[in-house]
């Protein structure tokens, strides 16, 4: 969901993983090939404007 959101929202990885963490653990989180911790994805979802309820 996060990728998807991303996308349509035209933000690079970079952008969105600024400040939260690295821009090869957003790309590897994406793809499903790490867990991130709950608060890594609450900042991620929090900055895509995504309610946390709906993932």
């Amino acid at each position: 969901m996060i990728k998807k959101m991303r996308k349509e929202q035209g933000i690079s990885q970079e952008d969105l993983c600024d400040g939260i963490c690295s821009q090869s653990m957003l790309s590897r989180i994406e793809k499903g090939d790490y867990k991130a911790s709950f608060q890594t994805i609450k900042q991620l979802a929090q900055r895509l404007g995504i309610d946390m309820n709906t993932m």
